[in-house]
C-alpha cells in the first residue's frame, strides 16, 4: 500500500496515471498530469452536492448529473495554471471523457495525495 490513504493500492494508483497518459499522452511529465486532475479534483471537492451524487451513486450515474458540467468548470477555471491541459480536455471531448472518469474515481476514493506520491 501507499501511504497516505489507507486501502489505496499502487496497482490502482498505477492504473489512474494510466488513464490520465491516455488522456495526454507522453509529452506531459505524470507529476504535471497528476498534479491537474487533483487540483481540479479539490475543486470538485469543495461542491457538496457533487460530492454527494460521487459517494451516493455509481460512476455511471454520477457522470449524467452534475459532474460532467462541474469538471467543466472547474477545468476552465484552472486554465491559467495549467493552460494546455484545459484546452485539451475543453477541446476533445474523449479526452475530456477519460479525465473526468480519472476525477470521479479520486474523488471516490480520496487518493489524490496517493497518486501525487505514485507520480513521483
Amino acid at each position: 500500500m501507499v501511504c497516505g490513504t489507507p486501502g489505496i493500492e499502487k496497482k490502482y494508483l498505477s492504473q489512474l496515471i494510466e488513464k490520465l497518459n491516455e488522456a495526454f499522452g507522453k509529452h506531459i511529465t505524470d507529476t504535471d498530469k497528476v498534479a491537474f486532475a487533483v487540483h481540479v479534483s479539490e475543486k470538485l471537492r469543495a461542491d457538496i452536492a457533487v460530492m454527494d451524487q460521487v459517494q451516493n451513486n455509481t460512476r455511471e450515474q454520477a457522470m449524467k448529473a452534475d459532474l460532467p458540467r462541474k469538471a467543466i468548470q472547474a477545468i476552465a477555471g484552472a486554465m491559467s495554471s495549467h493552460q494546455s491541459m484545459a484546452t485539451q480536455l475543453l477541446s476533445d471531448e474523449a479526452t475530456r471523457d477519460i479525465f473526468i472518469t480519472v476525477l470521479y474515481e479520486l474523488l471516490k476514493k480520496d487518493a489524490g495525495a496517493d497518486l501525487l506520491e505514485q507520480a513521483r
